[in-house]
């Protein structure tokens, strides 16, 4: 018995609770700006979640809606709801207000600190920037940048958790690379009209293959989420791409590759390695695409994706479990990129198992509440399962 997770990073169906939203719907932006075509995700249903409702009755899995319960729209967040615990609602801050605080902590440590261009962004020990993060709503989240050619990421965490002691912003953000230095960050640092003061990440090509990521957020209870319970009775755990960065405690493995192609060939090995387990795994570039307003890649990803779950969906067998989700929107045309709360869609695909409609779910954490329901774990946390809406067909 298996079940795979898989988290399709900033991919929205619409219909935001936010009137300043109205017009993000993520994917119908991408299919209808790019002419994306995805045969096995329409196959399994996900067509039906865009513009009126159209049923396909070829639909192979069972779909629906779900909102997000926490607040905002930032990964960090929507990962621990899909786990299974909506988190408490941070307390968003700009840099403007916490710099001062932050300035002093990291003294008090042994760093200097230069404020840049007359704050609140810090240059901390002639290195590191920490400034407010451009992509998301303003004080959703800090950002931490450094060049690991000046600094070893080990320290650049080091100094991120520092950072994130003083504040109580979603997520403190600690990225690394070599494709840029010191002087490119201060070149690229944006005093936005939102009063956001930073760099925006990808103007320094900062996620090439040496790109590192450790995002620090608010805390949460991981022992009620799913990937925790399964470990403790006994199944194996894998996260791979960003949910391995997002998730705390213990798991059997972890890998926070970014390349949708590796993510999607250790999801492959892992499928032929495990004949039981649960295994996650974030396609982040779609999100990645959304902050760079550019539908052709955002398309690009989303084909990738859509070609090799083909595969995957062949090496199913009727006791395994596979859930697609999302997190939050990102729409590459009209969302300014820039996190939005649209809807998201969810389809759980069991072989052997007629499509329903699953309705509007209220919570991300009904994914985790139904994986917890396919291996026969009582769910005390977050969110109802859906895992029985689905009727299985009568045997041949």
């Amino acid at each position: 018995m298996r079940a795979i997770l898989l988290i399709l990073d900033g991919v929205g169906v619409g219909d935001s609770d936010l009137p300043s939203e109205s017009e993000c719907n993520t994917l119908a932006s991408v299919i209808e700006a790019t002419g994306c075509r995805m045969s096995t995700l329409e196959r399994l249903g996900i067509a039906n979640l865009l513009g009126p409702p159209t049923p396909h009755a070829e639909a192979t899995a069972s779909y629906g809606k779900a909102t997000l319960a926490y607040a905002g729209a930032d990964s960090y967040l929507g990962h621990q709801e899909i786990l299974g615990v909506i988190p408490p609602v941070p307390t968003n801050q700009l840099l403007e207000v916490t710099s001062d605080r932050i300035c002093a902590a990291l003294v008090a440590a042994g760093s200097q600190v230069e404020m840049l261009d007359g704050g609140p962004a810090l240059l901390v020990d002639d290195d590191v920037l920490v400034g407010d993060n451009l992509e998301a709503a303003p004080g959703q989240a800090v950002n931490l940048i450094g060049a690991t050619t000046d600094m070893a990421f080990q320290r650049l965490e080091e100094i991120g958790h520092l950072v994130r002691a003083e504040v109580l912003n979603s997520r403190v953000i600690v990225c690394g690379g070599r494709s840029f230095g010191v002087d490119d960050l201060r070149a690229n640092l944006t005093r936005a009209a939102t009063g956001q003061h930073g760099v925006a990440t990808p103007s320094i090509g900062l996620y090439d293959n040496s790109f590192q990521v450790r995002h620090i957020g608010l805390p949460v209870d991981s022992d009620s989420q799913i990937h925790t319970r399964l470990m403790r009775n006994a199944i194996h755990v894998s996260l791979l791409g960003k949910v391995a960065d997002l998730a705390a405690g213990d798991v059997s493995e972890r890998d926070p590759t970014v390349a949708t192609s590796d993510i999607l060939d250790r999801l492959e090995d892992w499928q032929a390695r495990h004949k039981e387990g649960f295994v996650a795994a974030t396609v982040q570039e779609t999100d990645l695409a959304g902050h760079e307003q550019d539908p052709v890649r955002f398309a690009s990803v989303l084909e990738t994706v859509d070609a090799r779950l083909r595969g995957i969906l062949e090496c199913m067998d009727q006791k395994d479990l596979l859930v697609v989700t999302a997190d939050h929107g990102n729409d590459p045309v009209n969302g300014g990129g820039r996190h939005s709360r649209e809807k998201v869609p969810v389809l759980s695909y069991r072989p052997g198992t007629l499509a329903t409609d699953l309705g509007q779910r209220s919570t991300l954490a009904d994914v985790a509440a139904s994986i917890a329901d396919h291996f026969d774990i009582r769910w005390g946390g977050d969110g109802i399962s859906f895992s029985h809406d689905s009727v299985k067909l009568p045997a041949p």
